[in-house]
């Protein structure tokens, strides 16, 4: 029964518009990784790997993982109280710590997935293209003769 509750949990906050937002936000570093990397030269080899810790450090860790884990969390039960479903929920012979399980381990799932998207977006972009930066500086190097 906490598969199928976790389920429909997953289902109801998957159509909010509060989920958008969140996904808008998530994608925030991103843009700026993506930004970063098309800024030009980064001829500093520390560069990528300070910019990576320093917006996982200061935007990520600090705005967008505790407001995700924040407004999914209340909308797990929320949804339910406003939609009038939790009297069925809790009508049901079935324990509430079950129930209570159910809606944390959908919002840990919905929050891990919008974390996700941030960490692994940012920091693919930062350094996959710093290796591709670093080939073609060796591709122009051999071409010149310099190596």
């Amino acid at each position: 029964m906490i598969p199928l509750i976790a389920r429909v949990t997953l289902r109801q906050m998957a159509g909010q518009r509060r989920i958008v937002m969140l996904v808008l936000l998530a994608l925030v570093p991103v843009l700026i990784s993506v930004i970063f990397r098309l800024a030009g030269d980064q001829s500093d080899p520390n560069d990528p790997a300070d910019f990576v810790s320093g917006i996982l450090g200061t935007f990520v860790v600090p705005l967008v993982l505790p407001l995700t884990a924040l407004l999914i969390g209340t909308s797990a039960l929320g949804q339910d109280i406003e939609e009038g479903t939790i009297a069925y929920l809790i009508a049901k012979p079935l324990a509430r710590w079950k129930v209570i399980v159910a809606k944390v381990l959908a919002a840990w799932l919905l929050t891990t997935g919008l974390a996700l998207i941030s960490v692994l977006g940012t920091g693919a972009i930062v350094i996959l293209g710093e290796r591709d930066h670093a080939r073609d500086v060796m591709v122009d190097k051999s071409v010149c003769g310099c190596v």
